[in-house]
């Protein structure tokens, strides 16, 4: 299989396994949908995109102008309050409200493989 057509592949994986992970019937960490009010944790999308065949890493995209990773989770400005950072100033996690559930949406999530 040409690597193009390998890449499409794996984006493509990727995209569903996030999709299951965050649904509302079927997702969360036990499988049985994602809870009400259950915070999005980083390093479960890490670990959700590290079992995708294909994928060898998993990290944040890189400014190719500064150096820095670019945020792994972009909201709006309004929910940008609700951003969770720990000590060394990385990412962890977004929190829900108690009657919220994540909104995925793969047209706006952007892989880079």
């Amino acid at each position: 299989m040409h690597n193009e057509h390998r890449a499409d592949r794996v984006r493509r994986d990727a995209l569903a396994a996030l999709a299951r992970w965050f649904d509302s019937w079927v997702g969360g960490p036990d499988g049985n949908g994602w809870p009400f009010g259950r915070n999005i944790y980083v390093s479960e999308i890490y670990q959700v995109l590290s079992t995708v065949p294909g994928v060898l890493e998993v990290m944040p995209e890189v400014s190719g102008t500064s150096g820095k990773p670019e945020p792994e989770i972009v909201l709006s400005d309004v929910a940008s309050g609700r951003l969770r950072y720990n000590r060394l100033r990385q990412l962890e996690a977004v929190e829900l409200l108690e009657n919220e559930l994540p909104d995925f949406n793969a047209d706006q999530t952007r892989l880079i493989l």
